[in-house]
């Protein structure tokens, strides 16, 4: 009579699944996958979290991506936000503070997945990039994240809260503490989101550098 197998991580598993049960709510949030020793191993997004979180249970170990995942987790914390946008915000800012490997290392080619790209230069945006190899030089990428038009979307929503710029004018930026430096006559037409208040508008060398930057 063959020996049954038993899964050393079931008990641990049923207990994470419980606890989510009882305590995550279908609202938008962020949540982290810590390992035994406490690592932060993946940071991940949702608009209905509790649904997601219940998700990478029923996965197919080691087939599925999300059953790898969670294999990992000893502890799953979660942080509900007020929208999806803000679940997106906060998932990018615990991803740059935090390094997850698990988000970081990973590198996808299905084109449903895409990366956030900060350029590198004088004045850095934000763009999608399809992969960290996708022919872009240089900045440094954040993901992946499912569905590159929405993730699109969304960095449109936040260059334009941040005041960053989204036009590809890279070797025509100015900063108002080097005009003496790099003069510019005033660019004729003006930039139009510089205009309305929705880029701090360093194509026209309106911000300082360390203004833009901190942004």
């Amino acid at each position: 009579m063959p020996a049954l197998k038993v899964d050393p991580d079931a008990a641990r598993l049923a207990e994470l699944r419980t606890t989510v049960r009882a305590g995550a709510e279908d609202r938008p949030g962020v949540y982290r996958m810590i390992t035994e020793t406490g690592e932060v191993a993946y940071v991940g997004k949702s608009k209905r979290l509790r649904t997601r979180l219940l998700s990478y249970f029923r996965g197919e170990y080691p087939k599925d991506k999300s059953a790898r995942i969670v294999r990992e987790a000893h502890q799953i914390d979660w942080t509900y936000v007020p929208s999806e946008f803000a679940s997106l915000l906060e998932e990018l800012r615990l991803i740059k503070s935090l390094r997850p490997r698990l988000n970081v290392s990973q590198k996808r080619d299905d084109r449903n997945y895409g990366f956030v790209r900060i350029t590198g230069g004088r004045a850095p945006r934000l763009t999608v990039a399809r992969g960290t190899g996708s022919g872009e030089r240089g900045g440094v990428y954040y993901g992946p994240f499912v569905g590159t038009a929405n993730l699109a979307d969304a960095l449109r929503e936040l260059s334009t809260a941040l005041g960053l710029r989204d036009c590809t004018l890279d070797g025509k930026m100015r900063f108002a503490d080097q005009m003496d430096l790099l003069p510019v006559p005033p660019r004729t037409p003006g930039c139009l989101r510089f205009e309305i208040g929705t880029c701090l508008g360093p194509c026209v060398g309106a911000p300082t550098a360390r203004a833009y930057g901190d942004r």
